[in-house]
């Protein structure tokens, strides 16, 4: 798991995060060795768990689409109804 990630060390980059991963590369700002190792532990178990949520996340992402796509043809189908009244 992970081999399709790159890592780049590049202390001091940042300063708001000590890591992310963007586009299949792990990136590590932080400057001290021990925090660095320690920052990619965490955006690579990040990654991994990321991974193993996406597709519950996809069809959440797909059930509120559709959800949201009949609220707004209701909506509209209501306005509809009423400005042949008025």
């Amino acid at each position: 798991m992970g081999y399709e990630l790159t890592v780049k060390w590049l202390p001091g980059r940042r300063i708001k995060v000590c890591g992310e991963v963007n586009g299949g590369c792990i990136y590590i700002y932080e400057v001290d060795e021990e925090k660095a190792l320690e920052t990619l532990k965490h955006e690579f178990l990040d990654y991994l768990i990321s991974k193993s949520i996406e597709p519950y996340e996809k069809v959440a992402n797909l059930m509120i689409r559709m959800v949201n796509d009949e609220g707004y043809a209701r909506k509209e189908k209501l306005v509809e109804a009423l400005s042949q009244l008025l």
